[in-house]
């Protein structure tokens, strides 16, 4: 078995796969101490050769279209002690599995996780770090200390669990994309042990989703769905 499986899913992502699979195989830790798996999310495109090509030590198909579906046959598929999950746009800096390995060290987490960097300028920079940085960091001390009900902010394509973690929650919510981060920090929260969502964990991104509908539009959006997804589960 392996310390870490870093899992990738991807559905029609040939443009951009290949870059997230090259930055999550050169990590600065032993080779041999993880793996590198994307999960072909029923692409119409060349995503699956394409991660061959880039140096995926697995591809798995899932034909159920769904970002958590596709993550958790990436977790059926894979050896780590530690579930390690990169969106296939998503740019992971050589230390990420390092600072992974350290923040699960740390007593009651279960799960880390941390902001994307957009590569934004300007207005747009100061607002993003605004919202994703600051406010979900204190966001997520708030709300893991909900009695009764707690949850916690995760970013889905940097985030990290335990193995163990992942299981004990029955594996991850089978979302197809809104609100899976908060379906799967929910589970955890009520069921495992605290998430972390840190400054100390960031991975680059592509700014696609903002371009397409606004930076103001889309945050309002994903925090709509936090508060659907979170009211949707049911305490433990």
């Amino acid at each position: 078995m392996r310390e870490f499986s870093i899992i990738i899913p991807a559905h029609n992502e040939e443009k951009f796969v290949a870059h997230a699979v090259r930055t999550a195989t050169t990590q600065n830790v032993l080779r041999s101490s993880y793996e590198v798996i994307v999960v072909d999310n029923n692409s119409t495109d060349k995503t699956a050769n394409v991660a061959w090509s880039a140096g995926a030590d697995k591809v798995v198909f899932e034909p159920r279209i769904g970002t958590n579906i596709a993550r958790q046959a990436g977790v059926a598929a894979s050896e780590g002690l530690v579930v390690a999950f990169l969106d296939a746009d998503c740019e992971a800096p050589p230390e990420w599995l390092r600072q992974i390995r350290s923040f699960l060290r740390d007593d009651g987490v279960s799960a880390v996780s941390g902001p994307y960097d957009y590569g934004f300028c300007g207005v747009a920079k100061l607002l993003d770090r605004a919202f994703a940085w600051h406010f979900f960091s204190l966001a997520g001390r708030i709300v893991s200390r909900i009695p009764f009900r707690p949850t916690g902010v995760l970013r889905a394509g940097n985030f990290a669990a335990y193995r163990s973690v992942i299981e004990g929650i029955g594996g991850l919510p089978p979302l197809t994309f809104w609100g899976d981060d908060t379906a799967i920090a929910t589970a955890i929260a009520q069921r495992a042990g605290r998430v972390r969502y840190t400054r100390g964990l960031v991975v680059k991104s592509s700014p696609r989703r903002f371009e397409r509908e606004g930076l103001v539009f889309l945050a309002l959006k994903y925090v709509f769905y936090f508060f659907r997804a979170y009211f949707r589960s049911a305490p433990q």
